[in-house]
């Protein structure tokens, strides 16, 4: 099965700074494009909109989801104007369709849409359900079969459930379950779920022990179905007594999963939402259209998730060897990391001391990679790595490639949640 996520960022040569892993914010620039007076619907001007997305881009996104606005939805040009907008600058971009959207597909529909859709570079693929039920999967899978009919080489976007999920949201009482069905039924050629683990109000700890037990089930049948995964990272709380996750936390969330081999981060979220159910606070960008301190921690990330993904985009995930102690939860324990996903050597590394660290094993066709996480986001962790001969490693960290001698051994002190990518060369 071909790599869809390669395909669809497109690895051909465009700007390197953009990287090749999908890196998308949730309630996009499009968010809040009219003005709020019931009374008057006009909308911002162009420069107004270009620069929310100019600002967007700027931060290290390089994918958007079309939100806010759909195909079919109105007459007033706005998704025509984004997706201009997206080929100027670069971002790829997903739609959503009014009359598709976690409903059953028709030929005629999709027709119409390939008329439209394929006139602008900037479309990337379709917004088609978010969160399904096991009930779902039936026409989702009739849906795929329908959509790549058209659009063989864009993402059919469905975004799974959270292990943290009810049994009745989920449609069964197992997740990996859940999982396992929809990969078998569907067969998208990616996996794509959110698990948010700081619902909590106290800074420096998760919320449950479920979230490496997440990212082990969407690994395991990743590497089972030989398809990528992407996940979400919280930045914005939507509890009302939840803590905004700090530049630490971030790091952490995008950190881990890279260690477990995730190809896409996708951001909860970039704009603010209104306030429904659920009360929103943090997010990259306020309600006002201000900056807020995580935009600054994510275009940092950002700027290192653009360097390492050309190589990341490229391996497979052998295993994960831990060091020291997981973060606490709530109840006053370790979160724990499954033993399944556990190995204590990989190549040419040996040992891996000190330190709470997470270190993710890839085969990288061929030569070996390691992503070394810091597994605390309160505090830095020394780590000491063992090579079992002399290495010459390629290393980056912060966004910066540099090439390092090592006599067997490497020491390493890594800032809180921070993360370092390593390659033999």
């Amino acid at each position: 099965m071909k790599d869809i996520l390669r395909v669809v960022m497109g690895e051909d040569g465009r700007k390197k700074s953009r990287g090749v892993m999908p890196i998308i914010g949730w309630v996009n620039p499009s968010v809040n494009t009219y003005m709020t007076a019931a009374a008057d619907r006009r909308r911002v001007s162009h420069e107004e909109l270009y620069r929310r997305y100019e600002e967007y881009r700027g931060a290290g996104f390089n994918m958007v989801f079309c939100m806010g606005t759909a195909v079919g939805a109105s007459d007033d040009g706005l998704v025509e104007e984004i997706l201009e907008i997206c080929e100027k600058l670069e971002l790829g971009c997903l739609l959503i369709d009014a009359q598709t959207y976690s409903r059953p597909f028709t030929e005629k529909r999709l027709q119409e849409l390939y008329e439209f859709a394929s006139r602008y570079a900037s479309f990337k693929g379709l917004m088609v359900y978010d969160e399904p039920n096991v009930s779902a999967f039936p026409t989702l899978a009739q849906n795929y079969a329908m959509f790549r009919k058209y659009f063989p080489d864009k993402l059919f976007y469905v975004n799974l459930l959270p292990n943290y999920a009810t049994d009745e949201q989920l449609g069964t009482d197992n997740y990996a379950k859940y999982v396992a069905e929809y990969a078998k039924m569907v067969k998208q050629g990616y996996l794509s779920y959110d698990h948010y683990p700081f619902i909590h109000f106290e800074i420096g700890i998760v919320n449950n022990d479920k979230y490496f037990k997440n990212l082990s089930v969407i690994r395991r049948q990743s590497l089972q179905s030989r398809v990528p995964f992407m996940v979400f990272v919280e930045v914005t709380a939507f509890v009302s007594h939840a803590h905004i996750p700090n530049r630490e936390e971030i790091f952490w969330q995008v950190n881990t999963a890279l260690a477990y081999g995730a190809r896409g981060i996708q951001y909860f979220t970039y704009g603010m939402p209104e306030d429904t159910s659920e009360t929103f606070s943090g997010a990259v960008i306020a309600r006002d259209g201000t900056r807020t301190a995580s935009y600054d921690a994510v275009r940092e990330i950002n700027a290192h998730l653009a360097e390492v993904s050309g190589i990341l985009a490229k391996c497979r995930n052998t295993g994960v060897i831990f060091t020291g102690i997981a973060p606490m939860n709530e109840f006053g324990k370790t979160i724990t990391i499954p033993r399944e996903d556990l190995i204590t050597s990989y190549g040419r590394l040996s040992y891996v001391r000190s330190g709470n660290v997470l270190t993710g094993c890839f085969d990288c066709e061929g030569s070996e990679v390691y992503y070394v996480a810091n597994n605390d986001f309160c505090n830095y962790s020394e780590v000491e790595l063992e090579f079992s001969q002399s290495v010459v490693l390629l290393m980056i960290r912060g966004g910066k490639k540099r090439e390092v001698i090592v006599d067997r051994i490497f020491r390493l002190i890594l800032n809180a949640g921070e993360g370092v990518l390593l390659q033999i060369k």
